[in-house]
């Protein structure tokens, strides 16, 4: 069991860590491939727009209640409040309301779009009447001119796209006006419309617009515009404010205008035969429209809805049609009069409007215009309506017609509650509503269902287009899914419902009119609208039982059947299958009683069919075709007894009620039952009322009643659950109850009961009992017709297996499944396997003899010619198996392989049929067996690989599928890649991942696509293999891609290339002057999109090979610039900016004044994503120029200040967060004392941001803690108490963000198509209506990453506090590292990381503060200080065992580095008890045999290839730096390890190894020469012979490292080294020889070769030929880059002065030059106390001799005494 354990949690671990991976890359791809976007509404808000903030009104927002934020889907309203919650005694709960209000910040709003709907109070400056020629719908060139300094202080002009001369002048004219938050700028307090020759009134600033708004109209009198321009915004008043015009619109007829907006005398076109009147419309102020209430019963138990069906308005009045009476005013205003009278005499509590609202035709040109008017009579008297569309509400769809935007529409009108409804779902405005009681304990009473029956269905000869489509559509697949799934998310309730007696209602419950009825659980009962009706309408009614007449009463006759021609299933599969609660044995009563239809305007019946009952309303307009003597009608629902009786009646024109009837309830003809299955008795025997009962509590289970939920779950637990009788009577319930629910509830609990306590109370079953349990589950999983309750049931026998095979109690179950799983019956063979799959899980290890066998059995099952099912699920039931078979086991390994074919390919069937369900569990094996310790794919990756790309490639399958496949392909290099990069696979790979990068990405950020997951494997190849087998290809790829002339494919290379940077960076830069003409290209390309993935490859560059980047910023900087300045890649280009302004350093100085002012800029205009990376561009601007910023700092806060008090969601957080670290970054560049005045205000604002609720701004308030620890120091020390805690509540809070929630049955229903057992979570077993449910570790990351990355930074932050607080810190020091100790087993690798960094951060810390002295190296180890050995011996070992099973390289590397920068600071008194252990650990990664190196696929004994990743080369890297820190700490003590670390060193330095192998191994071994001293001694001639050849390797880099070695070798050594000197020197000569604009590797080079040379001088400078030497090292001084070398170059400068002074006369005046350079007080310590003094002490005997040179050479302040 312990190896099972074992398995299991490196199974999970390696699941984890690849999909953080994956995450990660995914978040990467996010942050580049967010394309621009202009703001458009709402949804895009920005604070400031373009204006200065300093003139801005800082206007608080408006205070929002609560439940403003927390509007109910299903109402549109906000929902019933809890039962705990408290109201006044004398008020309906449903009236505790919250005051209109504006529903977003003002200030928050966009100032430069037209977007009515918006409750801004941003008052207009100017408005202007302009004429165009052209039509704007693609661009608008009509625009007024402006400056910038007048945009910035009038705003910038807004177009009202509603043309004035629509539909009667020559060209368009058209509104345009300005909006301002400026405090300074009058604003428009009114506007008149006047003739020519007319002037407003006296007084006030009045401006006319020169154009007249009937410019282009025949004939028609000139109308001007005149507004009054009148106080600034720092003089008005509130009262005053209101009266601001705050926006324009334009109505064309004579109806209402929109909510809040007032229309302007006269109108501009008046009305004639061929045109309708156009108005000018105000708002003034906001006018937020009223919400309507929650939707309720009356305290009696009343709610009425009247139905409205067929309006047909049209933008004028409209004729009348087939009018029974004269019909004057048109048909708006007689419709009008008439829904309002009957308003006024029916009062319903609601108002459905049941499509073909607009009468479409040509007559509904313009919706808005329409809809503002549609339901002004049921506005007026406030009451809530509803609606959904008919078939002619888009006919004339112009920009505002279409259904989407007339629902958006329609919501901005008071008392609606329209919704959209899910994308997802065909059509627009499917949605619920819910109908509440009036008691406080507001109850679900009533569901109302809202559909959108579309409008037509094409038929041939409209697909050919020859006609505009004639066939009506119908209720689509994804509408029935969607039903059925919203009907079976509602809970049953105790019904009828009463409520809580004469204690609330006083005597009104005493006067209901019906005795109690008995009560049951049920849903609710439900209505149902949708416009076109369903075929089955026109079928045969019910049979009246009481009568024996049909159901069907009203007119159908008069109407041809207006049902569309093709049934799509709603009434069989949809409204038949939602049943209220299934009786057993009887049958189900459909839950919607009810379906209201409009459409056929003479057609009024309602009819019963099967149960529901089918009605029409009937046309309501004269708007709409009728007949005469047929009056105009609506019908009324009138639903009594809280939801339990539906009466319905029809209201006409002539004030008549007819065709009364109830149509469910009492008095109602008796329901048709819905038949169901028969039921299966178990021949237990039983007490039938111990059975019973139980059937009744877990009935009582499903409800949503907490209160009976918790009663039902305490009295099973109390009674039922500790008695061994509850196990045979939950399998009764299994068999026998019509209850879905309740039957897979009893499995899930029978399972818990079973496997309780190991199986104990499953044992006190009597063994008869227990024998028919065993032999009739099996047939009851066989009869089980429900696939979530037949899999729970499985799961049963999984578990009792699970007790009774390992003692041999059940050996009929295998010869059962093997029988059932060989059925003719395809049905039988799936429930065979399905168990057998449930068993294998539970109980593989005992069955491990029957391997072989269940191999030959899965063969036969792999190739079920019938089922999918059953062959998916064998090959479910092998990637169970797999996990269980031992890596010595060769003959279970063959079996396996040769099954890997078939498995292959019902993988490939899945995918060519679109199965994505099936196809996520098939790849969830696939990625099981990938990662397993035992090679079974070894032999097939070609072939897997081959597969993989084939599907991910293949555009006619299903995206979802295609993406599963490349994260499988993805997946097999991650884990295979030794198997890839022996096949020499990454050439095909990217041969078929070129074509899938070139294809459209979805706009959605979040939204995965198949070119993304491409690009991630391009990374995870550039990152797993050698350089050499990807980029040569991937090179090839590029260029070829790159001179295409779709812009596509240059697009797909740019990004190819971009990601691979990370992984080939070393191995591309000799390249990159290749590669750069490419960049340039892109960066000019003619396509915007390829011009941004050119961004997104720069900001790669700059983030892997800065120097490069840096040397062509003369070229990058421009074009990036020019870049930002366009709409269209303004963000990415904004984001490559920043990584450049990161590298940039020593030549920002250049662009600066340009760059802040463009960025300055955008702070106040661009959209708010865009303004989060320009904010992040000018901190990493502020990073790289450091004290250069201070004249920026001042102005550039201010602009900033606003943005670290945003508080919404999203957008908002991301740049209140990147604003934070921006600041802090300001911190560090300008220091402390500038900073201060904000240090007290932004932290206030860190821990504001704290409480947000959001990990992404606690993450950054984290952040900026660490800053400003780092720049105040001790001045921080006072916030410690308040920041600690939070860092480490942070540490210690849930996954997710909140408590464990239990999964209930609901849950377990929406995670039923499984996973993999690889990637299986079992949830609590305490929960009622639990079960095992599968869920995707992938997405729960998503879900856990925010967090876990903030628990990364605090991690990291607490490291960072301690190490600039110091001593202040102390008494946090204690628990922050056992909290850090506690997350070294954490599942995500970047907690693990800060972690350890941390950890050994605060081991340094505590040893700087114990005040120790100086170490010496040696085994000979002074005694610590005992609270740091008591602190090293807490934190070591747990640090050294996470070793043991670390997996992640990079954890690992950073565990070496942090160890080895430890070891140096601490010294040998670290190491003593654990020296043996980092040996080991060195060792094994110096051998490649660490965990995080292994490969499965690897033999033990294989040599790992050398030609490797460049990640690999960082951690080969890491080792050397600990091996190197040892020999310092132990000096000559380390003689004996390094024998043994030699070789594993020096077999790096191979000219076949990367550079970084090369370069590491060299400058490992000299650092290792510094710390063992002469002891390095008999190592010498293996040493200098490779040092010899180091020093001539054709990079800088080892080059460099090879000369610091070869000067540090030859004064350490005791061996006399003089007789090489002339070889060495000449090996060193080349160095020496470089051009003035060498690159700096080898101006590095140059500098350690001068400071070996100087070594040599220093140890026999008899044997240097000196007067050849110094010149050329003279020559090379003053050393530029490495400074360090200064020291043994002056102290050879000093020794020849003193030694040989005549030699260094004819270089004097060179050498006081460079004195001067390195001894500049203004510049930093170049050389060190010692060889200073040592300096100034030459200089003034120099000054004896030669005093005219050294005052000559600006040496005279450092000449003693003067």
């Amino acid at each position: 069991m312990a190896r099972a354990w074992a398995r299991f949690m490196r199974l999970l671990r390696s699941i984890l860590v690849p999909a953080t991976s994956v995450i990660a890359f995914s978040c990467l791809l996010t942050f580049f491939f967010v394309l621009y976007q202009p703001t458009r509404g709402p949804g895009d808000t920005q604070r400031l727009g373009w204006q200065s903030w300093d003139v801005v009104s800082p206007l608080p927002a408006t205070d929002l209640p609560d439940d403003m934020n927390n509007v109910d889907k299903e109402t549109g309203s906000p929902p019933p409040s809890t039962p705990g919650d408290h109201h006044p005694d004398d008020v309906d709960w449903w009236n505790v309301t919250a005051p209109d209000a504006g529903l977003a910040d003002g200030v928050s709003l966009p100032l430069d779009v037209w977007a009515p709907l918006l409750p801004h109070d941003t008052g207009l400056s100017e408005i202007a009447v302009v004429r165009c020629m052209f039509d704007l719908t693609m661009v608008d060139l009509c625009t007024p001119s402006s400056s910038t300094s007048e945009d910035a202080t009038k705003g910038k002009w807004v177009r009202v796209p509603r043309d004035l001369n629509l539909q009667s002048g020559m060209w368009h004219l058209l509104l345009y006006y300005r909006r301002t938050r400026r405090r300074d700028v009058p604003l428009i307090s009114d506007i008149r419309l006047l003739s020519r020759g007319v002037m407003p009134p006296d007084g006030g600033d009045w401006v006319k617009a020169p154009l007249s708004l009937r410019d282009g109209v025949v004939r028609a009198p000139p109308l001007f515009l005149w507004y009054h321009k009148d106080k600034t915004l720092q003089d008005i008043s509130d009262d005053e404010r209101q009266s601001l015009i705050t926006e324009l619109d334009v109505v064309y007829g004579d109806g209402d205008p929109w909510y809040g907006f007032e229309r302007l005398s006269p109108p501009t076109t008046q009305k004639s035969a061929r045109s309708e009147n156009v108005s000018i419309t105000i708002r003034r102020g906001v006018k937020s429209p009223p919400r309507a209430p929650p939707l309720h019963f009356s305290l009696d138990g009343r709610f009425k809805i009247m139905q409205i069906a067929d309006l047909h308005f049209s933008v004028g009045a409209g004729p009348c049609r087939d009018p029974s009476s004269p019909c004057d005013g048109g048909a708006y205003a007689y419709t009008e009069s008439l829904v309002g009278r009957v308003l006024d005499e029916e009062q319903p509590d609601l108002v459905v409007f049941t499509g073909d609202q607009l009468n479409g035709q040509g007559t509904t040109w313009d919706a808005a215009s329409v809809l503002a008017k549609f339901a002004a009579p049921v506005i007026s008297r406030r009451i809530p309506w509803a609606a959904v569309f008919g078939n002619h509400d888009s006919e004339d769809a112009r920009e505002s017609g279409f259904r989407r935007d007339q629902i958006r529409l329609m919501q901005g009108l008071p008392y609606s509650l329209v919704q959209a409804g899910p994308e997802d779902v065909y059509g627009v405005g499917n949605y619920v509503l819910k109908v509440w009681s009036a008691d406080a304990s507001k109850m679900h009473l009533l569901t109302l269902y809202f559909l959108d029956s579309g409008a037509y269905a094409a038929g041939l000869l409209d697909w050919l287009g020859f006609l505009r489509p004639t066939e009506y559509d119908y209720i689509h697949q994804s509408q029935i899914d969607w039903f059925l799934q919203e009907s079976g998310a509602i809970k049953p309730i105790v019904r009828p419902f009463i409520p809580d007696g004469d204690k609330d209602f006083g005597s009104i419950w005493e006067r209901q009119q019906h005795p109690p009825m008995q009560q049951k659980l049920a849903k609710p009962n439900a209505l149902m609208f949708f416009h076109i009706p369903l075929q089955e309408s026109y079928a045969t009614p019910d049979t009246d039982p009481r009568t024996g007449l049909p159901l069907d009463v009203g007119s159908s006759d008069l109407d041809p059947p207006g049902a569309g021609k093709k049934n799509g299933g709603f009434f069989q599969d949809g409204l038949l299958r939602a049943l209220e609660t299934p009786h057993r044995g009887a049958g189900g009563i459909p839950e919607v009683k009810v379906v209201g239809n409009g459409h056929s305007h003479v057609t009024d019946n309602c009819r019963r069919v099967k149960g529901v009952w089918l009605c029409f309303g009937g046309g309501g307009s004269f708007a709409g075709y009728g007949k005469v003597g047929f009056d105009r009608r609506f019908r009324m629902y009138e639903i009594s007894d809280y939801g339990e009786t539906i009466r319905t009646y029809k209201r006409l024109a002539n004030d008549e009620m007819v065709d009364e009837m109830i149509l469910s309830g009492h008095g109602a003809p008796e329901p048709t039952l819905i038949p169901l299955s028969s039921p299966l008795f178990l021949t237990i025997i039983m007490d039938p009322i111990f059975v019973q009962n139980l059937h009744n509590l877990l009935l009582q289970s499903t409800t949503n009643d907490t209160i009976q939920l918790k009663a039902a779950t305490a009295q099973l637990n109390k009674d039922f659950y500790k008695d061994p009788a509850c196990i045979p009577a939950l399998a009764s319930v299994i068999a026998n109850s019509q209850e879905i629910p309740v039957r897979q509830l009893a499995a899930i609990e029978m399972r818990k009961r079973v496997s309780t306590n190991s199986g104990n109370l499953w044992l006190q079953v009597s063994q008869p009992d227990r024998e028919q349990l065993k032999t009739q589950l099996p047939e009851i999983v066989l009869r089980e017709s429900n696939a979530l309750v037949r899999h729970s049931t499985a799961r049963v026998i999984a578990a009792i297996a699970g007790i009774e095979i390992p003692v041999g109690g059940w050996p009929q179950l295998l010869p059962f499944l093997h029988e059932t799983a060989i059925s003719s019956q395809a049905a039988h063979r799936e429930v065979g396997i399905y168990i057998l799959y449930t068993v294998l899980e539970t109980i593989v290890e005992g069955f491990q003899e029957h391997l072989q066998s269940f191999f030959k059995l899965f063969e036969s099952l792999l190739r079920d010619p019938e089922s999918t099912e059953v062959r998916v699920t064998t090959v479910r039931s092998l990637g169970t198996i797999a996990q269980y078979i031992d890596i010595d086991d060769k003959a279970d390994i063959k079996s396996f392989q040769n099954l890997l074919p078939p498995m292959i390919e019902v993988l490939a069937q899945t995918l060519e049929a679109g199965d994505e369900a099936n196809a996520r569990h098939l790849f969830d094996v696939f990625e099981t067996l990938l990662i397993l310790e035992i090679p079974l794919l070894s032999q097939h990756i070609p072939q897997l690989v081959q597969f993989f790309i084939q599907a991910g490639s293949n555009r006619n399958i299903d995206s979802e599928l295609r993406i599963l496949s490349l994260n499988a392909l993805n997946w097999t290099v991650q884990y295979k890649k030794s198997k890839i990069q022996s096949n020499n696979l990454a050439a095909a790979i990217l041969d078929g991942l070129m074509p899938i990068t070139t294809e459209e990405e979805p706009e959605d950020i979040d939204d995965d696509a198949p070119a993304r997951s491409a690009l991630r494997i391009v990374d995870t190849l550039a990152t797993s293999l050698p350089p050499t087998q990807v980029f040569p290809a991937l090179r090839a790829q590029i260029q070829q891609y790159f001179s295409s002339t779709d812009g596509s494919y240059r697009r797909g290379a740019m990004l190819a290339l971009g990601v691979s940077v990370e992984g080939c960076s070393e191995y591309m830069t000799p390249l990159m002057s290749q590669v750069w003409p490419v960049i340039e290209a892109g960066l000019q390309d003619t396509e915007a999109g390829v011009r941004r993935a050119t961004c997104v490859a720069v900001s790669c560059l700059c983030e892997w090979l800065e120097d490069e980047c840096v040397s062509r910023h003369t070229v990058l900087v421009p074009a990036i610039m020019a870049l930002v300045a366009d709409p269209a890649t303004q963000r990415s280009a904004c984001t490559a900016l920043d990584a450049l302004l990161e590298v940039l350093h020593d030549v920002i100085d250049q662009y600066l004044p340009l760059i802040m002012e463009r960025l300055s800029g955008l702070l106040e205009t661009a959209p708010l994503t865009v303004k989060a990376v320009v904010t992040g561009a000018i901190g990493s601007a502020a990073h790289a120029s450091k004290d250069q910023f201070t004249p920026y700092f001042q102005e550039t806060m201010h602009r900033m200040q606003h943005f670290l008090v945003l508080t919404g969601e999203g957008e908002e957080t991301e740049l209140r967060g990147i604003t934070m670290d921006t600041v802090g970054t300001f911190a560090e560049a300008v220091g402390k004392d500038l900073f201060r005045p904000y240090y007290e205000p932004l932290m206030k604002q860190a821990f504001q941001g704290i409480e947000l609720g959001s990990a992404r701004l606690r993450e950054c308030s984290f952040l900026f803690f660490g800053v400003m620890a780092s720049v105040f120091g001790d001045e921080f020390a006072p916030s410690l108490p308040a920041v600690v805690p939070s860092l480490l509540a942070s540490l210690t809070q849930e996954e997710n963000g909140q408590e464990t929630r239990l999964l209930t049955v609901s849950d377990a229903t929406a995670f039923a198509s499984g996973s993999s057992p690889a990637n299986a979570i079992s949830v609590e077993e305490g929960a009622t209506g639990t079960e095992e449910v599968d869920i995707d570790l992938e997405k729960a990351l998503e879900v856990n990453s925010a967090v876990a990355v903030e628990k990364e930074i605090a991690a990291d932050t607490l490291g960072t506090l301690f190490a600039a607080t110091r001593e202040h810190f102390l008494p946090f020091v204690e628990q922050t590292a056992l909290e850090l100790i506690t997350l070294l087993s954490h599942y995500y690798e970047g907690i693990r990381k800060s972690a350890t960094d941390s950890l050994l951060k605060i081991i340094r810390t505590f040893y700087d503060l114990s005040g120790q002295p100086e170490w010496l190296p040696g085994a000979n180890v002074q005694p610590l200080n005992q609270n740091v050995k008591d602190l090293i011996d807490r934190a070591l070992p747990e640090l050294l065992d996470m070793y043991d099973g670390e997996d992640n390289k990079g954890v690992v590397s950073a565990l070496c580095v942090g160890l080895a920068e430890t070891i140096n600071k601490i010294g040998p008194a670290l190491i003593e008890k654990y020296y043996d252990k980092l040996c080991l650990i060195a060792r094994e990664i110096l051998e490649q045999k660490a965990i995080c190196q292994q490969d499965p696929d690897q033999d033990a004994d294989e040599e790992a290839p050398e030609d490797q990743a460049e990640y690999d080369s960082v951690l080969i890297s890491s080792a050397g730096d600990l091996v190197a820190a040892m020999a310092n700490a132990l000096g000559a003590d380390f003689s004996p390890s390094f024998s043994a670390f030699y070789p594993l060193i020096a077999k790096y330095y191979k000219r076949s190894r990367s550079l970084s192998d090369r370069s590491s191994a060299i400058g490992c071994l000299a650092e290792i020469i510094s710390g063992m001293k002469g002891a390095i001694t008999p190592s010498t001639e293996p040493l200098l012979e490779l040092l010899w050849r180091a020093i001539s390797d054709p990079d800088a880099e080892v080059q460099s490292n090879a000369a610091f070695a070869t000067g540090l070798l030859v004064e350490n050594s005791k061996q006399d080294l003089s007789p090489q000197y002339i070889a060495l020197l000449g090996a060193l000569q080349p160095l020496f020889n470089l051009p003035a604009d060498a690159p700096a590797p080898r101006l590095n080079a140059r500098d350690n070769a001068c400071g070996a040379v100087a070594r040599l001088i220093l140890r026999n400078a008899n044997a240097v030929p000196l007067e050849q030497v110094l010149p050329v090292l003279i020559g090379a001084l003053p050393l530029r880059n490495d400074l360090l070398e200064n020291r043994p170059v002056f102290r050879a400068v000093l020794y020849l002065f003193q030694t040989q002074p005549d030699v260094l006369s004819p270089y004097l005046d060179g050498l006081l030059r460079v004195f001067a350079h390195v001894l500049d007080p203004s510049a930093p310590d170049q050389v060190g106390e010692e060889v200073r003094a040592s300096l100034i002490g030459l200089i003034g005997a120099l000054n004896s001799q030669s005093p005219e040179k050294v005052q000559q050479a600006g040496l005279g302040p450092f000449v003693p005494g003067v």
